[in-house]
C-alpha cells in the first residue's frame, strides 16, 4: 500500500489517521490530502482546530473547500473581539453533526482534522464517539462513502498511548511519521476488507517551487527495526498489569545460577546387546549341519 495511491483516491480509505510528534511534524501530508482532494472535486470541510487556516500552502481556493472553527471556536477571545460571525463560534463537535446533516449526495465528502489531539483535550466525553459516527455512518443508496482524515500528536495526545490506541484500532489506514537522519519516513498500514494489513515504507518529501510531493519505497535499517521492536515491547508492558520481561540485574542472576542437578542424556551408537538369561531355549548348534551332503 503506498502513499500516492491513498492520495490519489485511486485506494479507498475511511479513516485515515496520520501520526505525528514534536520531533516529525506531519502537517506535509495533511496539507497535501488536502489539495489532492480539492482537485478530485471531492467536498472538503476542514477543521482548523490548531492553526490558521493560511498555513495550508499551494491549496487552490476552490468552491468545495469548506474552513471551520478557525477563529475563537473556544470563545477564549470573545470579550476582546466584537467581530465574531454565529459560525465561528460553533464548537467543532456541532460543526461535525452539521456536516453529517447536510451531505451532498454527487460527490464525496471528506472531512479534514488538523488536530485530534486538541479535539480530545476540549472534549474528552464525545471526541471519540463523534470520529465513531463519522466513520460508521450509514450509506445510504446514491451516496458516496465519506472519508475521515485526522492528524493526532502522539507525544502531547490526553489519556497517552491508551487514547492513541483506540483511534489506532477504528482507522482503516495509519500513517506514522519520523525522521532517519535528515530523511523524512512515513510508515503506512492499511487493513483491507478481509482484515488483512498491508504496510509499506516511504521517504516522502516536496519540492519548494512546485509543491509537489514525491515518494520512494525504502527498506528499515537495522537500527529503526531495532527500535521499533523495543517501541512495541514496551507498549505490550504498558498495556498490561504484570510484567512481561526481565531487568538487566534479573538476566545476569539468571545466568550466573547453578542448578543442584542437571540430567544430562547419554548418546547411544545405535548397537543392540542382548544378554540370554536361564530360562532362554539357546541352541548353539547349526539346524542346518543335517542338511550338509
Amino acid at each position: 500500500m503506498k502513499l500516492m495511491h491513498l492520495l490519489d483516491g485511486s485506494v479507498s480509505s475511511e479513516f485515515i489517521l496520520i501520526h505525528d510528534s514534536k520531533e516529525a511534524k506531519g502537517g506535509l501530508l495533511i496539507n497535501e490530502f488536502i489539495k489532492q482532494n480539492v482537485r478530485l472535486q471531492n467536498n472538503v470541510h476542514l477543521l482548523s482546530l490548531e492553526k490558521n487556516p493560511v498555513i495550508f500552502k499551494n491549496v487552490p481556493k476552490a468552491s468545495n473547500l469548506k474552513h471551520h472553527c478557525f477563529s475563537d471556536y473556544n470563545k477564549w477571545l470573545i470579550s476582546k473581539r466584537s467581530d465574531h460571525s454565529s459560525e465561528e463560534h460553533l464548537n467543532p463537535i456541532d460543526v461535525l453533526k452539521d456536516i453529517q446533516k447536510n451531505l451532498k449526495t454527487e460527490s464525496k465528502t471528506v472531512i479534514v482534522i488538523d488536530s485530534l489531539s486538541l479535539l480530545v483535550l476540549l472534549y474528552p466525553d464525545v471526541s471519540y464517539k463523534s470520529i465513531w459516527n463519522l466513520v460508521n455512518q450509514q450509506v445510504l443508496p446514491g451516496r458516496q462513502q465519506q472519508q475521515v482524515i485526522c492528524l493526532i500528536h502522539t507525544d502531547v495526545l490526553p489519556g497517552g498511548k491508551k487514547t492513541l490506541k483506540m483511534f489506532e484500532q477504528m482507522a482503516t489506514t495509519n500513517l506514522i511519521v519520523f525522521h532517519d537522519k535528515s530523511k523524512s519516513i512515513v510508515t503506512t498500514s492499511h487493513r483491507k476488507a478481509s482484515g488483512r494489513i498491508i504496510q509499506t515504507v516511504e521517504e516522502f518529501s516536496t519540492d519548494k517551487a512546485t509543491g509537489l510531493i514525491s515518494t520512494k519505497e525504502i527498506e528499515l535499517t537495522k537500527e529503526i527495526k531495532t527500535q521499533n521492536d523495543r517501541d512495541n515491547i514496551a507498549s505490550i508492558n504498558n498495556d498490561v498489569t504484570f510484567k512481561l520481561g526481565l531487568e538487566d540485574e534479573e538476566k545476569r542472576a539468571r545466568s550466573e545460577l547453578v542448578l543442584p542437578y542437571l540430567k544430562t542424556a547419554k548418546t547411544g551408537s545405535g548397537e543392540i546387546v542382548y544378554e540370554p538369561d536361564a530360562n532362554d531355549d539357546w541352541d548353539e548348534e547349526d539346524p542346518d549341519d543335517d542338511l550338509n551332503i
